[in-house]
């Protein structure tokens, strides 16, 4: 019994020191037909997404610029194209990344992009992404990191790059993440 102690002692601290410095991210999938989640990392490969911002918190980037130019280089292997404006060939998908915490309640950003969302805690950057397919909710992914102070911000740039291959992850037909991209030549 002595001996764990130390040990368990020993495991929390090194546990605490890891709080905080990291990205966070949590998938969750909307309701209704699997095939959604399915077919969706595919089908919003051809065409041009639709990025929704909402409660930017860099002051500079008043028109989203700089956080799109982030999602469009840090998305699964650059195969996903994001425009803030409807595009000729749109393909019908929005990503709505929004800057806090989750709405309260049972409500997604694809049915009502105007929701108020929770504040973010202090030092923190956290943020909702929602994939819609019109304004049916596919897929959402929460997530944290350390306050990021610009776009560029590594921990920021983590945060995007993490929760944009949770949001487009891969799966097969039975629901299983796929782990290679499967048109590897």
């Amino acid at each position: 019994m002595t001996r764990r102690v130390p040990a368990i002692a020993a495991a929390a601290i090194i546990l605490a020191g890891c709080t905080g410095y990291e990205v966070v991210t949590n998938r969750m999938e909307g309701s209704g037909n699997r095939s959604a989640q399915t077919y969706t990392p595919y089908a919003a490969m051809n065409g041009t997404n639709l990025l929704v911002v909402i409660n930017n918190p860099f002051p500079y980037d008043s028109n989203n610029a700089a956080v799109a130019n982030v999602v469009n280089t840090f998305n699964p292997m650059q195969r996903y194209r994001f425009t803030l404006a409807p595009a000729p060939d749109w393909n019908q998908y929005t990503v709505v990344l929004a800057f806090g915490q989750t709405p309260v309640g049972n409500q997604d950003l694809c049915r009502n992009a105007q929701l108020p969302l929770r504040p973010t805690p202090e030092g923190q950057t956290a943020i909702v992404v929602n994939l819609c397919l019109q304004q049916q909710l596919v897929t959402e992914v929460i997530g944290h990191a350390p306050k990021a102070q610009t776009p560029d911000d590594p921990n920021f740039t983590r945060l995007i790059s993490q929760a944009m291959s949770d949001l487009f992850q891969l799966r097969d037909i039975n629901d299983h993440p796929v782990t290679m991209f499967p048109f590897v030549f």
